[in-house]
């Protein structure tokens, strides 16, 4: 309920969103994927290890804990965090045409 009260704050809504496990056909399709800290970082490489050439951290290598079993608060913030990231992950590719790993 937190999630989606504080994700609700910003326009978002989350009620039919379900995670799914990413497949090899995402991944060979995928031109980008991000990744918030090791143990997803350490998932995704054990079952794609070619996948790590087109894998960057949304927080330059700083990870973004998850909020999961938190106050709204925690929620806010990591939001917050998560979408100061994407405006720079944004500009970095608009400024060079594609973001680096």
């Amino acid at each position: 309920p937190q999630a989606l009260a504080a994700a609700a704050e910003r326009g978002v809504d989350l009620n039919l969103h379900r995670s799914q496990t990413a497949t090899d056909a995402m991944i060979d399709a995928a031109d980008l994927i991000i990744v918030f800290d090791r143990l997803n970082e350490h998932a995704l490489y054990s079952r794609h290890p070619g996948a790590r050439s087109k894998t960057r951290w949304l927080d330059a290598g700083s990870e973004i804990d998850d909020p999961d079993g938190k106050d709204k608060a925690t929620f806010t913030r990591t939001y917050q965090r998560i979408d100061a990231c994407l405006q720079q992950l944004e500009a970095e590719i608009a400024g060079k045409g594609a973001p680096h790993a």
